[in-house]
């Protein structure tokens, strides 16, 4: 039908130092959500939120994969609340934690004293030494994923943020780079297209 949605743009993944969308002009933004542009094939609508959580989430771990599994001292040991039941299970699987990379030390009562972790589990730590201890299991490339998206998400720029021409322009070139430009982290798409083809029908210019 006439109103019916356009399709998400979606092509042949290419090699990372090649231009996606070389020639798309970007010529503006509607509410301060959606970017706006242009090419010969049509018209494009880019949510700038699910653009930038692409970008950063690619960013994010790729630092991950950078930093590896060295373990960081921390100068200021870090004070981590548990649960009884939390607390009774540290010396049970303690070992787990040394696994990780994890230092920890009791710290009275049901907390913990944690004096050294990898970098990359700075934001999810309490989530982290929670699923070691209750669950018995810890996988670091899901808990690396999901700590990627939540860092992207919190970091990108919100709906109804407006931004300069040069600022969208810029988001998309930082987004033809990425892996999978067309996909949020959550799955989301990022951009729908309309051919000139779709247009032309729309306008009732093409039966």
């Amino acid at each position: 039908s006439m109103f019916s949605p356009p399709s998400v743009a979606n092509q042949p993944p290419q090699p990372r130092d090649k231009q996606r969308f070389p020639t798309l002009e970007i010529i503006g933004a509607v509410h301060g959500t959606y970017i706006v542009g242009h090419d010969a094939e049509g018209m494009v609508l880019i949510d700038q939120h699910a653009a930038h959580e692409r970008v950063h989430y690619e960013r994010i771990l790729q630092a991950f994969s950078e930093q590896h599994e060295c373990v960081q001292p921390l100068l200021i040991p870090r004070l981590v609340e548990l649960t009884p039941v939390q607390h009774a299970l540290v010396t049970q699987r303690a070992e787990l934690l040394v696994a990780i990379g994890v230092v920890v030390e009791p710290f009275g009562g049901h907390a913990l004293l944690v004096r050294a972790h990898p970098p990359w589990m700075e934001d999810a730590l309490h989530d982290i030494i929670e699923s070691v201890l209750v669950q018995g299991r810890f996988d670091r490339m899901e808990w690396r994923d999901h700590t990627a998206k939540r860092l992207a998400c919190r970091s990108s720029v919100r709906a109804h943020e407006p931004q300069t021409i040069e600022a969208m322009r810029d988001l998309v070139h930082q987004l033809s780079a990425c892996t999978d430009p067309f996909m949020c982290p959550h799955g989301r798409p990022t951009m729908v297209r309309w051919s000139a083809h779709d247009l032309a029908k729309r306008f009732g210019r093409s039966s």
